[in-house]
């Protein structure tokens, strides 16, 4: 079993959505909901290759583990697994402007998820090499609020960062 079709085993559970081999390239909404449930914020991904994961990282509520003293309770929200590039990409969008401490506390909160799903998949499956080389990817994306009607792109207002490490 190849690390995509075990990955639709291991995280049915979770908040992803899985791209299966019925198109030639995905287009993925990601939207981050606001405190009222409702969206927030949304970006559309295109061209999203087949055999990807896109997996909801910051459902599980860590509070009840963890006392959250030093940012181990954060994670970015998004995480895209695309197993036939080996590359994972860690998304954290924000309305606003960027805080760089928070930022990279969630980027590598969401990494260590992974790692941890990885680490359960070695033990509980028997799948030591699950998810192993991928090339890890950290973006942020900023102003990313949604539109109330058409508009035009604002470079200005728009931002991404990539992050080349954390």
């Amino acid at each position: 079993m190849d690390d995509y079709e075990l990955s639709r085993n291991v995280f049915s559970s979770l908040n992803c959505f899985f791209c299966d081999n019925t198109k030639d390239n995905w287009t993925v909404d990601l939207n981050e909901n606001d405190d009222d449930g409702n969206i927030g914020y949304s970006i559309k991904i295109k061209g999203v290759p087949n055999n990807t994961l896109v997996l909801k990282t910051d459902i599980l509520e860590m509070k009840k583990a963890f006392m959250c003293a030093k940012g181990e309770c954060k994670r970015a929200d998004f995480a895209i697994i695309a197993t036939g590039e080996k590359k994972i990409i860690f998304i954290e969008m924000k309305k606003t402007k960027l805080n760089n401490e928070e930022l990279v506390k969630q980027l590598k909160g969401a990494s260590v998820f992974v790692d941890f799903c990885k680490l359960i998949v070695s033990e509980f499956w028997g799948r030591p090499d699950f998810l192993r080389g991928y090339k890890k990817y950290y973006v942020s994306l900023s102003h990313t609020p949604l539109a109330k009607g058409p508009s035009k792109s604002n470079s200005k207002k728009n931002r991404i960062h990539h992050l080349k490490s954390i």
